[in-house]
């Protein structure tokens, strides 16, 4: 059986008295902390973040996932075009997601990545993307999200 995430209650009562109360607020106080530090972060900046989700099995058990945003710019016209990742690509590093989207906002169009026509992939230092039409005139931000034993 799985469990969801932690969550608070609504409804928090105390005693009157501070010395009956002092338990309770402290326990309060590191269930708070518990459920804050286990929610996924919504972040999706440059640069790498915590998300507080953790990997399970194995070696990688409870390892923190984190993410990286990349401002690819213009996709390439029927082409292979790449962007630098800035992770640090060792032995250590595990990718669990890689995916994106792109925007025309002239043409006010919007595309996932990967799709039939644009693929995506990493080498040790750039986010590769590959297309077999002409997106040009789309910017791409790309998302990844790994693992590393630290």
């Amino acid at each position: 059986m799985s469990q969801g995430a932690p969550v608070l209650g609504t409804t928090f009562y105390l005693p009157n008295s501070y010395e009956r109360a002092r338990q309770p607020l402290i326990e309060r106080v590191q269930k708070v902390q518990e459920v804050l530090n286990r929610k996924t972060t919504g972040e999706y900046r440059l640069g790498e973040i915590n998300t507080s989700q953790t990997m399970f099995g194995g070696a990688r058990n409870n390892a923190p996932v984190f993410r990286t945003v990349v401002d690819f710019g213009s996709l390439p016209n029927s082409a292979m075009n790449t962007a630098p990742h800035g992770i640090s690509f060792t032995d250590e590093v595990r990718f669990l997601k890689i995916y994106g989207a792109a925007t025309d906002s002239t043409n006010k169009l919007a595309i996932s990545i990967p799709s039939p026509t644009i693929d995506i992939s990493l080498t040790a230092s750039n986010v590769v993307i590959t297309t077999t039409a002409n997106y040009s005139t789309y910017d791409g931000i790309v998302v990844l999200e790994y693992t590393k034993i630290t």
